[in-house]
């Protein structure tokens, strides 16, 4: 599926969105291919230094803005699956001495955005992708999941600098998705609680406003996704001369309220120039060629005259 519609800027969020905008991005959109096969499962570096970013936004359960923090390389946690943690979930659910459960769970299994998983893969048990979910270890027994009311939007993103020379692309974020089946499933986006999740491409002006200029967002609820099974999605992106300059960013938000289950499986994640498609040309019909062929002797007749 491809989506292109752009969409308004969201006022409740034109601001804190704006916030993720870092000072050191990659100048111009350059293209970008992974499948995370080359990337090394145990190093906790591994998905900042391709370059990926996260970040995140707290909101109330009146989804009033209350703090952003980020933007820090994405972390890689390693192969755990977080089988404790979910156990605990399901043993207590009330919440009880849930600061200690968190020191011990949640960095045990590096609770927070993102890490590089195999077992579930379109290529075998060793094919690796990234496994995107909620920072679960935000924000103290203030803020954050611990409240059981405050709303958690953890932003896991590429980001650029929209330059002179991109001016008239059009470009296409391309991802295989799925959601964890299984031994694993009670770790899907929306398996139980309230949790729900986007993909997007989004710019940002530059300093002093930071406003969202323009973005395309597809829910994942409506990729009709069926876990376990891979599905491939683009959205496209036009980069038009008003944007130059901007912060141009891709990738997912997991959003999340009291630790429900926020996982998602991306592969094969790519930023590449749209190629154009080229339509046919419909061969003349019969009838088209006689009149064509009756029109030139017309105007040789004329001209023998």
């Amino acid at each position: 599926m491809c989506y292109s519609s752009l969409l308004p800027n969201k006022l409740a969020l034109v601001m804190t969105i704006a916030l993720l905008a870092t000072t050191n991005a990659n100048a111009q959109v350059g293209t970008y291919s992974q499948d995370f096969n080359s990337l090394l499962q145990s190093d906790e570096a591994a998905l900042g230094d391709d370059g990926w970013l996260v970040s995140g936004i707290v909101l109330d359960d009146f989804e009033i803005f209350k703090f952003f923090y980020g933007n820090f390389a994405a972390p890689n946690t390693g192969p755990v699956d977080g089988t404790d943690f979910l156990e605990w979930q399901r043993d207590d659910g009330t919440a009880v001495g849930l600061a200690g459960v968190l020191d011990t769970y949640g960095q045990l299994i590096g609770s927070a955005f993102s890490n590089l998983t195999v077992g579930q893969g379109q290529d075998g048990p060793a094919d690796q992708y990234l496994n995107t979910f909620s920072d679960y270890n935000c924000c103290g027994d203030n803020d954050g999941h611990p409240t059981g009311t405050d709303i958690v939007r953890s932003n896991i993103l590429r980001e650029t600098i929209i330059a002179s020379e991109d001016i008239g692309r059009t470009v296409d974020f391309t991802f295989d998705i799925t959601l964890p089946s299984g031994d694993l499933s009670d770790l899907a986006l929306g398996s139980s609680g309230n949790s729900t999740g986007e993909l997007f491409i989004r710019t940002i002006s530059p300093a002093p406003d930071f406003a969202t200029s323009a973005e395309v967002i597809v829910p994942i609820s409506a990729l009709g996704l069926t876990a376990g099974t891979w599905s491939t999605h683009t959205l496209s992106f036009e980069i038009t001369s008003d944007l130059e300059g901007h912060f141009f960013q891709y990738g997912i938000t997991n959003i999340s309220t009291n630790f429900a289950p926020t996982g998602v499986y991306l592969d094969n994640v790519s930023l590449q120039d749209q190629v154009p498609s080229i339509s046919a040309v419909p061969e003349p019909t019969a009838a088209v060629l006689v009149l064509t062929g009756l029109a030139s002797l017309g105007s040789i007749t004329r001209r023998r005259r």
